[in-house]
């Protein structure tokens, strides 16, 4: 499955009995650990101009080129509807901005975990992630999902509906962060459990502000590319994108109303359970 990808392993190691909230938050921390390393490797790599093609790039992987495809082999198990259509996603153009397979997987395996019914979704791309999400969520759950570009998520819905979960996904057109304020004028602070942010970089800070009220106590804010390439190490920023991210890491590092992890998955996760 997609044996040409690059992407990070996730490494799983026993924790000891705790509280569900708790227990995903200690195999966050030890999945996490190489997070760092990762990012210098990579930064010093993009340096040298050994520049991956695809989802930012190795970690573990790294070691073997191999370990990336038995990764999503043995690790994942995606339905057939998802694997097709990461594979049509491969095909169309900007594809290296999709979310990596394993990172869809463990968004997916998280909503599983926390019991989640409602979830946020802001930034759909081509869909992927969006699917993995609705295919994890019960019957009644939800997803709304925040798209700006209507004709990237065309690809995705003819997959959404194969899958049958079509009726789970609220698709919303436009700005996210306008549509993240209608949900608030609409009384859907503190009614979703996860809220997933791939979107505009610039915008980080404002959509993570509203992610915090529209989220129940004990949900999680997930902020995905939070090691951006290896990037964040650079001082000074180069880009206006490069400076958002570093400065919403400083942010989640601090902010006493979240505890975090940051994961090395894909470009670099970070996960922020709301006090």
């Amino acid at each position: 499955f997609h044996s040409h990808l690059l992407g990070s392993a996730m490494s799983f190691c026993p924790v000891p009995h705790t509280s569900r909230d708790q227990g995903w938050l200690v195999t966050g921390a030890l999945l996490g650990a190489s997070a760092a390393l990762y990012a210098r490797r990579l930064y010093a790599a993009r340096s040298r101009g050994q520049t991956a093609k695809r989802h930012g790039g190795p970690t573990l992987a790294s070691a073997d080129p191999a370990l990336y495809p038995y990764l999503l082999e043995k690790g994942t198990r995606p339905s057939e509807p998802l694997q097709e259509l990461f594979a049509a996603v491969e095909r169309e153009p900007r594809a290296r901005m999709m979310g990596s397979p394993d990172e869809a997987h463990f968004l997916g395996w998280l909503v599983e975990l926390m019991g989640a019914k409602r979830v946020l979704e802001v930034g759909v791309f081509r869909g992927s992630t969006t699917l993995a999400l609705a295919s994890a969520l019960p019957q009644e759950g939800e997803v709304v999902a925040l798209e700006l570009n209507g004709d990237f998520c065309s690809t995705g819905r003819r997959y959404w509906d194969k899958a049958g979960v079509g009726g789970k996904i609220d698709l919303r057109l436009g700005p996210a962060s306008e549509s993240m304020r209608l949900l608030l004028a609409e009384g859907g602070g503190g009614s979703f459990d996860l809220v997933f942010i791939d979107a505009n970089k610039a915008d980080y800070d404002d959509y993570y502000e509203q992610a915090l009220a529209l989220l129940r106590r004990g949900g999680v804010v997930a902020v995905d590319n939070t090691l951006w390439g290896g990037r964040v190490l650079e001082a000074p920023a180069a880009t206006a994108d490069t400076a958002a991210i570093q400065a919403i890491n400083d942010k989640l590092a601090s902010d006493p109303r979240v505890s975090i992890v940051m994961l090395g998955i894909a470009d670099g996760v970070t996960l922020c359970r709301k006090r």
